[in-house]
């Protein structure tokens, strides 16, 4: 994932028109569009601008090549778009496996962007996975996550290419999870 991806999902997430970055940043909105489609190189210092006008610094941390939860949900919504459950199963645990693996710092950096929206189940689950894994290491909890309520009625599981339908007993349901509706074990949240 690149900066230019981060600054197109933190335009989007903060729903600003590029009329309104372009005031906030001084550039064109022509520039703007190229710069954020990808079709051209910005210099640091423009970056460093949209960022600002986001509301956004721009930093280098030490991620330990782990890809961010608003990256992994970019993945997912691609693969949900395409209909590719298994990919976007495989991306979800990723992101439990980052935080899992990742120092408390690194944790939070890892979860502190905004992801974009997918839908309100995925939403929901993604929030979840966040909470469990923060409070675990007695971290607290994005705000964007902690908006992300579910449906606790909702028992809905994210589909898997071995999904049976089944739920997991409700002892197994990690609470973040349960009470957002998500009904999944939290033995399927560590890759083997």
């Amino acid at each position: 994932m690149t900066v230019v991806e981060d600054l197109r999902r933190a335009r989007a997430t903060s729903h600003t028109t590029l009329s309104q970055l372009a005031e906030l940043t001084g550039q064109t909105r022509s520039n703007l569009s190229t710069l954020l489609a990808g079709t051209r190189d910005p210099q640091a210092s423009t970056i460093e601008r949209v960022a600002n006008g986001l509301g956004l610094t721009v930093i280098a941390a030490p991620l330990g090549n782990r890809a961010t939860v608003a990256q992994l949900v970019d993945r997912i919504a691609d693969a949900v778009s395409t209909g590719n459950t298994s990919r976007a199963y495989r991306s979800y645990i990723q992101i439990a496996d980052n935080l899992e693996a990742a120092d408390p710092f690194t944790r939070i950096l890892l979860a502190a962007q905004e992801p974009a929206s997918i839908d309100a189940r995925y939403d929901a689950a993604v929030a979840a996975v966040v909470d469990w894994r923060l409070s675990a290491a007695g971290l607290p909890t994005p705000h964007w996550a902690a908006n992300r309520s579910g449906d606790p009625e909702d028992r809905w599981r994210i589909p898997a290419e071995f999904d049976d339908d089944q739920l997991p007993d409700a002892a197994d349901v990690p609470d973040s999870f349960r009470n957002r509706g998500i009904w999944i074990d939290a033995k399927e949240l560590t890759s083997a």
